[in-house]
């Protein structure tokens, strides 16, 4: 072996390392400075606070991590004794993997925020950053926290097979045995973003249940009923069923009380059906109240009568059934109150 040759070799690494580390910074400055540019001008067009945070989270994070990682690389240079050289490199590999995992988590948290933000109700959108952010923020934090133990302890020469076989297997006991609460969760927050209804609108669910919207949580959405019950759905059921909002596209809604006469009050219901409806303060002048023949009995003769549908429309959804129902026994008394009143059938 040319000793000498070998100690010459050593003592040109070791004058080339100032150069490498000049090289280094001088790199990891330009590198985060052009990246900073590009996060830059995409936060402009953005404008959002999210963007301004994600472009100064992630601009001074990777300077430093190319740095860590580049005085990790020029260490090999170095004429150090063998256990520092590994104590160092392992350091300087240890350094890296908490910082890009830290980066990793705050990019996550902000990503996650702004997504969030995109709820254009102010309400919703303080909701869903109440209630999710702090979750998504602590799965995020367990799941990276596990990947960045993992790879350090790979690095330092210790079996984590048997460690991934357990996290996989508990993984999986979990996400069997909380599926449910998890369907609720992912559609809870689906109904947050998506918005098909909001706290305050009137609904009518596929199964007929009727109510105002009280709150949509985590798990479940609670409604109150126009018994003054409250109905508790699970998210999963609202996410997957057919909702009639009466708060969309505008908050009015139609009312229609049907009532089955003799064709000799079929005239009078109409004209008296559509005056009382007129009559009604809750109902709205435009589009006018009327009152129409709306179905004929199969074989319909003069003694099986018509149904006659009386239709209006009211400024907000919570009042129809209260005027259907007063529209109902007003017309109805008035019609008993004829000479013909013992042909009329309410519906």
């Amino acid at each position: 072996m040319n000793v000498p040759l070998l100690v010459e070799l050593r003592g040109a690494a070791v004058r080339t390392v100032p150069l490498l580390l000049l090289a280094l910074l001088a790199g990891a400055w330009l590198g985060a400075g052009i990246f900073a540019r590009l996060l830059r001008r995409w936060s402009a067009a953005r404008g959002s606070a999210e963007a301004g945070a994600l472009e100064r989270t992630a601009t001074g994070s990777l300077r430093l991590l190319l740095v860590l990682l580049g005085l990790d690389w020029a260490s090999t240079f170095l004429p150090l004794p063998p256990r520092l050289e590994v104590a160092l490199s392992g350091a300087l590999y240890v350094a890296s993997i908490l910082l890009a995992a830290r980066l990793c988590m705050r990019l996550t948290a902000i990503a996650v925020q702004g997504y969030l933000g995109r709820a254009a109700d102010p309400a919703a959108r303080e909701r869903a950053q109440k209630e999710y952010l702090p979750l998504a923020s602590t799965i995020t934090t367990l799941a990276v926290g596990m990947v960045a133990a993992i790879l350090i302890a790979h690095h330092f020469g210790h079996d984590v097979s048997s460690l991934v076989a357990a996290l996989g297997i508990g993984s999986l006991a979990i996400g069997l045995a909380a599926q449910q609460t998890l369907g609720n969760m992912i559609a809870g927050f689906t109904l947050l973003i998506d918005r098909p209804f909001r706290p305050g609108d009137r609904v009518r669910l596929a199964t007929g249940e009727a109510g105002v919207v009280a709150d949509i949580g985590i798990r479940s959405t609670r409604i109150l009923l126009d018994e003054d019950n409250l109905l508790i759905v699970p998210n999963a059921e609202l996410a997957n069923t057919r909702v009639v909002n009466y708060a969309y596209p505008t908050p009015t809604a139609r009312g229609e009380v049907r009532l089955r006469v003799t064709w000799a009050l079929a005239e009078r219901t109409l004209a008296l059906g559509a005056e009382l409806a007129r009559a009604q303060p809750e109902v709205l002048a435009s589009p006018p109240a009327e009152a129409v023949v709306a179905a004929l009995p199969a074989g319909a003769s003069a003694a099986a009568g018509a149904e006659v549908a009386v239709r209006f429309f009211v400024g907000e959804g919570a009042v129809v059934t209260a005027v259907e129902e007063r529209l109902r026994l007003e017309l109805t008394q008035r019609l008993l109150a004829g000479r013909d009143g013992a042909g009329v059938a309410a519906e």
